[in-house]
């Protein structure tokens, strides 16, 4: 199991440079392992070190992201390795998930719009409830939720889950509105 979240770690926080150096200029101290030949060292800062074009390298550097060095080809260029600050790497891989996450909710919540557009209210109901499982944080499907069933005439359903939605959302103008339009008809 550690041997699973270790290998999920150092994908989810690794860079992958592809290089064409010849000689590599460390910028702080690093910990570099070949991983063909299996070599630890530990270069200081300013020093350089030969790149193999044979040869993957492992370089840790304190408070940044690991990274893999792999020689596309080698050349007579050098490199200098600065490394990325491991916040930025956690920053970057929690807005992928964010924006991922975001994208797939948006996705489901227009399907569930058209399913009532086109009056298929128990199959949108469904698709919501799941979301919803899904997602308990997001407390706007529950509105969604209140929509659809007033559009889908079940008014007094529709008029309880607003009232009860609202007393922990007052501020939710669209709520607010919904329920207004629905105790006037």
């Amino acid at each position: 199991m550690y041997k699973k979240i270790l290998l999920y770690l150092l994908a989810l926080f690794t860079q992958f440079e592809y290089t064409y150096a010849a000689v590599i200029k460390f910028t702080q101290d690093a910990e570099v392992e070949d991983l063909a030949n299996r070599q630890k060292n530990s270069i200081k800062v300013g020093q350089t070190m030969g790149f193999s074009k044979d040869s993957i390298y492992l370089i840790q550097m304190d408070k940044k992201a690991p990274m893999i060095l792999v020689s596309a080809n080698a050349s007579v260029q050098d490199i200098e390795v600065t490394g990325y600050p491991l916040t930025d790497v956690v920053a970057l891989n929690t807005q992928k998930e964010v924006d991922q996450l975001l994208s797939g909710i948006i996705v489901e919540i227009n399907t569930i719009q058209n399913l009532a557009r086109r009056q298929q209210f128990n199959l949108a109901t469904q698709r919501l409830e799941d979301l919803q499982r899904r997602h308990p944080n997001v407390h706007s499907l529950s509105f969604l939720k209140a929509s659809i069933l007033y559009v889908s005439g079940k008014r007094s359903d529709a008029e309880f889950l607003l009232k009860e939605v609202l007393k922990k959302y007052p501020n939710n103008t669209e709520g607010q509105k919904l329920l207004e339009e629905i105790q006037r008809k």
